[in-house]
């Protein structure tokens, strides 16, 4: 899905701002520290050229190093069970291009992430006796707090749109899809047990006298699918499309599917001359079918008698929309389908063991067959079927969930280090408010307020564009969930409660240091 692959690669540009944003910031922080050092390079001689080319380098080294580990990273993300969220092989020869960009883009990051600081750094006159800094400064203040806001509008809005593809596809899994997808199992079994083939009754009968099994009824391939047997026959003059599943007669019956006019299929529907067929609902409103007409048959001068319109059901994921369907009972020309009909549903009772059954069934299978290929019996839950039909959206919730972790924790070590900048500098400030009656409560309070206040303005920011983001995505969805405002709240609370532990954590020492120490050191 090309959207997903553009969408997932901006995030990884936004993780990446996001580290370049907390290296600008460590950068300046340390101003103040390494400006001496540069000022005396400049005093014996060495040039602003060759001053500056070293931080560049210092940077390139460091993103070097980071390419080392992030290779190291991958090599044991590949040997993992993790790797089955990706849809690509992870394998160097065949992303060698890839490879080449990501190493470019981090190099070229590196040299762009150094260049002002560098120059800023190398500004200061040799004989300069340093009074103020870049970290005192009002300018250099509102661009930390602007850079440290970035990174949590960018948090926030990961954080929201991560719990919504995940709750999306929770309600997928558990969206009623018009039939009973409880205690079910599903799977292909061989040709000789299949439906109206030659063991299917002495199998049917064995099943059937396990009493965790309920009922067995049989299909030409899974019932929720993207695309099975399409038909375009002529009805009443006009021609009409729809999708044709072959089941058996108790299919309906077993899967819980309601019909709402005429009747079900019945076992004497097997001896019909050209088969019977049910449509549904949605087949009614686009193509006025009626029971007193005749359907398509697979007998090419055949028609079919139309038994009865069922209630619409989803036999597709929920990222389409209804269609019109009906499912066809073969009647007793098989010919069409000699192999019979090999997918297997199978309703067991409340509360067995549905693996127990599973194995039941394959022991059945290989008494009846006993030189049978093991690869044609394959058996599952129903939950695990219907599962792989929304993989591509479980593995984009992972995905989503694994970038926010690691943007959070990028977002958190900036906080981390501009709170550590932020009461080195101010640790005369607190010292005097200490003396003046301040307790540690009411320093941890003013630290805490200021970044409540950065946190709720990147709220403002990053709600609406991830309401935005998120109305597009369930836009690819026929059937969506609504978006609630609680996950909004929730990512805010998140953050905020992260943030704070962060400041009061890292703020204590300074909150706690005695005010005398403090004032001396000043």
């Amino acid at each position: 899905n090309r959207a997903t692959d553009v969408s997932l690669l901006v995030v990884a540009i936004l993780i990446i701002l996001i580290a370049l944003i907390n290296f600008v910031n460590f950068f300046f922080a340390l101003v103040p520290v390494r400006v001496r050092s540069v000022n005396t390079y400049k005093v014996f001689g060495t040039s602003r050229a060759t001053l500056v080319l070293d931080f560049i380098m210092e940077s390139v080294g460091l993103v070097v190093l980071a390419l080392m580990m992030a290779a190291l990273i991958v090599v044991l993300f590949a040997k993992s069970p993790a790797t089955e969220i990706l849809n690509a092989p992870m394998d160097v020869s065949l992303n060698t291009q890839m490879l080449i960009i990501t190493i470019v883009v981090a190099l070229i990051g590196a040299v762009v992430g150094s260049i002002a600081p560098a120059f800023y750094i190398t500004s200061f006159q040799p004989a300069l006796v340093l009074k103020g800094s870049f970290g005192t400064s009002a300018s250099g203040k509102m661009l930390r707090n602007m850079l440290i806001g970035v990174q949590f509008t960018i948090s926030i809005s990961l954080i929201i749109c991560a719990i919504f593809v995940r709750l999306q596809h929770n309600y997928m899994m558990n969206f009623d899809m018009g039939f009973n997808k409880e205690n079910l199992i599903s799977g292909q079994m061989p040709s000789a047990v299949s439906w109206w083939n030659e063991k299917n009754e002495a199998f049917e009968n064995k099943l059937r006298n396990n009493p965790d099994i309920v009922d067995i009824t049989w299909a030409e391939g899974q019932i929720v699918n993207v695309s099975r047997m399409g038909w375009g026959q002529e009805y009443k003059g006009e021609d009409i499309q729809f999708q044709c599943y072959p089941v058996a007669y108790n299919f309906l019956d077993v899967m819980g599917i309601q019909i709402i006019e005429g009747r079900n299929f019945t076992k004497a529907d097997e001896q019909a001359e050209d088969g019977v067929i049910i449509f549904n609902e949605e087949s009614k409103r686009k193509y006025n079918v009626t029971l007193d007409s005749q359907g398509p048959s697979h007998h090419e001068e055949g028609n079919s008698e139309i038994a009865g319109i069922c209630k619409d059901f989803h036999f597709r994921p929920l990222q389409y929309g209804n269609y019109p369907f009906t499912f066809y009972l073969f009647g007793r020309d098989h010919s069409w389908r000699p192999q019979g009909l090999r997918h297997i549903y199978v309703r067991i009772a409340a509360g067995a063991d549905p693996y127990k059954v599973m194995e039941y069934i394959h022991n059945t299978v290989i008494e009846l067959i006993p030189d049978v290929d093991p690869d044609t019996i394959y058996l599952h839950l129903f939950d695990e079927e219907l599962a792989r039909k929304y993989k591509a959206e479980d593995k984009l919730s992972k995905q989503i969930t694994a970038f926010t972790l690691v943007a959070i924790i990028l977002s958190l070590m900036g906080v981390f280090g501009l709170v550590l900048f932020e009461t080195q500098h101010r640790r005369k400030e607190i010292a005097i408010r200490r003396v003046m009656g301040a307790d540690v409560n009411d320093v941890l309070r003013m630290l805490c307020r200021k970044y409540s206040v950065i946190v709720l303005l990147c709220f403002v920011i990053a709600a609406p564009l991830s309401y935005l983001i998120i109305d597009r995505y369930f836009s690819t969805f026929a059937y969506r969930m609504s978006i609630h405002w609680w996950v909004f709240v929730l990512a805010l609370v998140i953050v905020l409660i992260v943030t704070l532990t962060i400041v009061v954590v890292r703020s204590w020492s300074a909150a706690t240091r005695n005010p005398v120490e403090s004032i001396k050191a000043e």
